[in-house]
């Protein structure tokens, strides 16, 4: 990197710590300082900013930059500098995923990912967080990303199948509704609905409904990685074959050459790994 204004935009974005001061403080727009860090980052072809919240901190790839800007800078107006140490020691990775995608799939692998990256949290939210707002990091979901300014790619897939107890009898006395399915979408809840009627319960946790249907005579839908693990549980499907639905990941474009949002991301991919990728059953939730 050889161009003046860029070295004097990581210089500027270091010190004040946001898009809109070190703007401010070059007389430039957000829009220009983010499109140009972009390319400064395409160039140097490391991550030299992460976001954290709304303040950037420099990683320690753009410390040689920084080194390069201050020898040259001399004048240059000084701001409350954001700088970190070379270890990064605050790293975290937020992410928005739906509660039954991260119990059924992230779970179980969540133990080996902290013990390969000592250095590195995560911070799971299961309610709805805005990727475009510096809420998240990466949002986790069932629908196709369709924000501006953002990457998105598909992880893979949840299956879903009908459930009862284990010493339950094959023709359950109603069912359990786990909230957030588009009914009409669904054969087999539809099944249940018109030999059952109104749902005796609804919640929104898949442990909780796995929970009643293993002590009442009742059906729910599940995951069915998560239902597999429920040694009280097995499959009800009369005549109705699992359903599969797709599972996005988007994160905005700014952070693509992010070494942190790359690690959360392929972990998450190997989580999905074994889901069926082309099933003519795969459904938008």
């Amino acid at each position: 990197m050889d161009n003046w204004d860029d070295l004097k935009l990581i210089l500027a974005l270091s010190r004040y710590g946001t898009m809109s001061s070190a703007a401010r403080a070059l007389g430039l727009s957000t829009a220009t300082v983010s499109r140009r860090l972009e390319r400064s980052t395409e160039e140097v072809g490391q991550t030299l900013f992460v976001r954290r919240g709304q303040v950037w901190k420099p990683t320690p790839a753009a410390k040689t930059y920084i080194a390069l800007a201050e020898a040259l800078a001399d004048g240059f107006p000084h701001g409350k500098s954001h700088a970190v140490s070379d270890e990064m020691a605050d790293r975290t990775v937020r992410v928005s995923i739906p509660l039954e995608v991260c119990q059924d799939t992230l779970a179980p692998r969540i133990p080996q990912f902290l013990q390969e990256n000592p250095k590195l949290s995560l911070d799971l939210y299961h309610e709805e967080k805005s990727v475009a707002f510096g809420e998240i990091d990466l949002r986790v979901s069932y629908e196709e990303p369709s924000e501006g300014r953002l990457i998105r790619l598909r992880l893979g897939a949840v299956g879903y199948r009908a459930y009862i107890g284990k010493t339950a009898s094959s023709t359950p006395e109603g069912w359990v509704e786990l909230l957030g399915f588009d009914r009409k979408s669904v054969p087999i809840i539809q099944l249940v609905e018109a030999q059952f009627g109104a749902p005796r319960m609804k919640t929104s946790s898949i442990d909780c409904a796995a929970g009643i249907v293993q002590f009442l005579p009742l059906v729910v839908y599940l995951p069915i990685r998560f239902a597999e693990r429920q040694p009280g549980l097995r499959s009800w499907e009369p005549n109705t074959p699992p359903k599969y639905f797709a599972v996005w990941a988007s994160y905005h474009e700014s952070r693509r050459l992010d070494p942190d949002v790359r690690i959360a991301l392929s972990f998450m991919k190997k989580c999905f790994e074994g889901e069926k990728e082309n099933d003519p059953t795969l459904l938008q939730h």
